[in-house]
């Protein structure tokens, strides 16, 4: 029975992987935009208890109906904004953390496959580079070099000078541009924007991300073929 190539299995592993990503961020922002057009189905209500100051000084305990979803309550925020503009924003790093998690995983796979096909290590990474670059790099030096070089340099840079530094963003400063440079990052690219103080990954944004991450694996999917055949 015929078997795959380890390298190629790996490479079309990922690339199954992120277009089945593409398909969940898709299917989220339909639910998102539903969700909004039907909040108040979402809107449950309840009596809760309050102390009001009452005639001289005596405290009293009056019961009213309150607004709320999940115990986010109306009197204390605004329902609308809070699960239409904010959520989403929350929903939309937690997706990009867990592509860029993926596609770091998969190129691994990946490297490691070609490194044991052709008895060598995988160097340690470098300082100030992302273990994403660092995997693309190894990949092309164990052997599989991108025919397009300049759409490969544009997505490389792409990925490993904003993607990864807003991924980072999220990770490690909660969102915040708290660095000059990923202020930079954010003023230059017109699908980032700052909401509520964080940063606001962008549906187009996103798109953008699985493109690129569809790309390389695609890439390195067809490469891994014809070095077998060669």
């Amino acid at each position: 029975m015929f078997k795959e190539p380890r390298i190629k299995a790996d490479a079309g592993a990922l690339y199954e992987s992120l277009l089945l990503m593409r398909a969940f961020a898709e299917q989220q922002r339909k639910h998102i935009r539903d969700y909004s057009k039907n909040l108040e189905e979402y809107i449950e209500e309840e009596e809760i208890e309050t102390i009001v100051a009452g005639r001289e000084n005596n405290d009293e305990m009056v019961t009213s109906p309150a607004r709320h979803i999940s115990g986010v309550f109306e009197h204390d925020l605004d329902l609308k904004a809070v699960f239409t503009e904010v959520m989403p924003i929350y929903q939309n790093q937690a997706t990009l953390i867990a592509l860029w998690s993926k596609f770091e995983s998969g190129l691994c796979l990946v490297a490691e496959s070609l490194a044991a096909e052709h008895k060598k290590k995988i160097r340690d990474k470098e300082r100030g580079i992302s273990t994403v670059a660092h995997y693309l790099d190894e990949i092309e030096r164990l052997g599989l070099k991108h025919r397009d070089r300049r759409h490969f340099r544009a997505e490389y840079d792409f990925l490993s000078s904003v993607v990864g530094r807003i991924r980072n963003a999220w990770v490690h400063d909660g969102g915040r541009a708290s660095k000059r440079s990923i202020s930079q990052i954010v003023n230059k690219e017109s699908d980032l924007v700052m909401r509520n103080d964080v940063i606001n990954v962008t549906d187009r944004f996103l798109a953008r991300v699985i493109q690129s991450m569809l790309f390389f694996s695609k890439e390195i999917y067809l490469l891994s073929g014809r070095q077998r055949k060669g």
